[in-house]
C-alpha cells in the first residue's frame, strides 16, 4: 500500500472512536436537554395550579367582600356540595345548581356596610385532576342596627374540593367549620330582610339546659363534676310537687346547663340501654345531648382516665368529624364531636 494512504487509513481508525464518542456526547446531551425542559415545564404546570387554587380560595372571600356576584358565581363548577352547617343550620353536605346557590347566600351578604373575609390555603393536595385545600376562615361582617352590636365575626377554617375543568379550576365542594364566633348575628336577618328580630318567634327560643331524673342526687352532681368539670349553680327542693325531690341546677360551658332531677322515688333505676345505636334509633325517645369538643383526643383520654366507658367512635368523613358515645352514671348516653384533623 502507498504509505500515504497508509497513514490515512490508521488516521481513520484512530478518529473512528472519537466521532463515536462526541456523537454519543451530543444525543446524552440533547436527552438530558429534553429531560431538563421535561422537568421545567412540570414544575411550571405544578407551580400554576398550585397559584390557581391559591387565587380561588382568595377570589371566594374577595367575592363577597367587592359584592361581586359574576365573580362569586365564576368560581364554582354547575353543581356543588356545600356544607354550612356550622354557622347557619341545615341538613349538613347538600348538592345544589351553583346559581341556586349564589341566589340564597346574595340576600346575607349584599346589604351589609361592610365586610372583610381573610382567606389562605393553609395546605393543598392534587389528584390529577382533582385537588383538596384547608384554608383559613376569618370574617367580619359589619352593619349597624337597633337591635345589638354592629359587627360579627367567625373565625375557623374550609375543607375545599376542586375539580379540572375545561375552562380551568372550579370549586366542588365547601365544607365550614367554625371554630369560634362572636357578635350580632341578627345583621344578616336584618341585611336580607328576611326577619325582623322582634317578629320572629324563632328568636325567643334561647338554648339553656337539660334536664335528667336520676336516682341517686349526690353521685350524679358528683359525676358531672368529676367527668364533666360541671359547677353546681343552685339547688332547690320542689316542695309543691313532693317535698322529698330536689333539683340540682348545674352550669358547663357556654351557658348550657345540666337540670338534674334527684330525691322521691323513681320507678326506674336507670333508663333501658340499646343493644346497639341500630336498636336505639330504631325507638323513639330521648337518644342524647350532644358536644361539640375543641380537642376531641384530649376529652377522650380525660374520660377513659377517670374510667368512663367510652363505647363508640366513629369518623363521619362526609361530616368531617370525628364522633364518639359514652353513658352517664344513670345510663344517659353523652355524644361528643370533634373536627377530623387533616393527615
Amino acid at each position: 500500500m502507498v504509505p500515504a494512504f497508509k497513514n490515512l487509513e490508521n488516521m481513520k481508525t484512530r478518529m473512528l472512536p472519537k466521532v463515536w464518542l462526541i456523537i454519543l456526547a451530543i444525543f446524552l446531551n440533547n436527552t438530558l436537554i429534553a429531560q431538563t425542559e421535561h422537568e421545567q415545564n412540570q414544575t411550571i404546570k405544578e407551580l400554576k395550579d398550585h397559584q390557581d387554587i391559591t387565587n380561588l380560595i382568595v377570589s371566594y372571600g374577595h367575592s363577597f367582600d367587592m359584592k361581586d356576584w359574576e365573580l362569586h358565581r365564576s368560581l364554582f363548577t354547575d353543581t356543588i356540595e356545600m356544607d354550612f352547617s356550622a354557622s347557619i343550620g341545615g341538613e349538613g353536605l347538600t348538592a345544589f345548581k351553583a346559581d341556586t346557590w349564589v341566589s340564597l347566600v346574595k340576600p346575607f351578604f349584599h346589604n351589609l356596610n361592610a365586610t372583610q373575609h381573610i382567606a389562605m390555603p393553609l395546605k393543598i393536595k392534587f389528584y390529577g385532576d382533582t385537588a383538596y385545600a384547608r384554608s383559613m376562615l376569618h370574617a367580619q361582617h359589619f352593619l349597624p342596627n337597633e337591635k345589638g352590636g354592629n359587627v360579627q365575626r367567625m373565625i375557623g377554617y374550609y375543607d375545599n374540593y376542586f375539580t379540572r375543568t375545561a375552562d380551568g379550576w372550579k370549586i366542588n365542594k365547601m365544607i365550614q367549620y367554625i371554630d369560634w364566633n362572636e357578635g350580632n348575628w341578627y345583621i344578616f336577618e336584618k341585611a336580607a330582610g328576611i326577619v325582623d328580630a322582634d317578629d320572629s318567634i324563632a328568636n325567643e327560643f334561647v338554648p339553656n339546659h337539660v334536664a335528667l331524673r336520676v336516682k341517686n342526687l349526690e353521685k350524679s352532681i358528683e359525676w358531672y363534676q368529676n367527668v364533666l368539670g360541671a359547677k353546681v349553680l343552685r339547688r332547690s327542693k320542689v316542695k309543691n310537687i313532693d317535698p322529698d325531690i330536689e333539683i340540682a341546677f348545674l352550669a358547663l360551658s357556654y351557658g348550657f346547663h345540666i337540670e338534674l332531677v334527684g330525691g322521691g322515688n323513681p320507678k326506674e333505676d336507670k333508663p333501658k340501654m340499646p343493644a346497639s345505636i341500630k336498636e336505639d334509633y330504631d325507638v323513639q325517645g330521648y337518644k342524647h345531648i350532644g358536644f361539640k369538643v375543641n380537642n376531641y383526643d384530649k376529652v377522650i383520654t380525660h374520660l377513659r382516665d377517670k374510667g368512663v366507658d367510652v363505647f363508640y367512635q366513629i369518623e363521619r368523613q362526609d361530616y368531617g368529624v370525628k364522633i364518639a358515645l359514652f353513658r352517664d352514671i344513670n345510663g344517659y348516653t353523652i355524644e361528643l364531636y370533634g373536627n377530623l384533623k387533616l393527615n
